[in-house]
């Protein structure tokens, strides 16, 4: 954290850490220069490290983070927003490997009121909105969630 925003007040506009493959907060840091956006992990995309036999369901959230940059008489601004994610896992006997991912945008199926399709059972259309409310709950309060309205 110390050196993140160390690296925000040394002049990055955005810092960006991963590779722990879980979500890690989204905070802004108050420079000289203005507020400056420090991701710490954005989790992981299409890969996870579930073990049936020791499930770690958190290695299959992440978030997809949307940054806006305006610059305007020489001012830099930022502002941004973040969308959770859930590396949804499932074998399919018609693959290479038997195992398949896809990406999905976890708030397109909060509240849906029966499974859609793009999930094959009911425990992986339950897991999106655990991996919503985990992302959100550890993104934080500093910057919003995605919203289309």
């Amino acid at each position: 954290m110390e050196l993140a925003r160390l690296l925000a007040e040394s002049g990055a506009d955005v810092v960006m850490g991963n590779h722990v493959h879980c979500v890690q907060p989204l905070e802004w840091a108050d420079t000289e220069r203005g507020k400056r956006l420090i991701i710490y992990s954005l989790g992981n995309f299409f890969a996870d490290q579930y073990d049936l036999s020791n499930p770690t369901p958190k290695t299959q959230y992440g978030m997809l983070v949307n940054v806006t940059v305006t610059l305007d008489a020489g001012v830099l601004a930022l502002d941004a927003d973040y969308m959770p994610t859930f590396s949804y896992r499932f074998y399919d006997t018609q693959s290479p490997t038997g195992l398949n991912y896809r990406l999905i945008p976890a708030w397109e199926y909060i509240g849906a009121d029966e499974r859609p399709d793009v999930f094959r059972d009911d425990a992986g259309w339950r897991r999106v909105e655990d991996a919503y409310n985990h992302v959100v709950k550890i993104a934080g309060e500093d910057v919003p969630v995605f919203s289309r309205s």
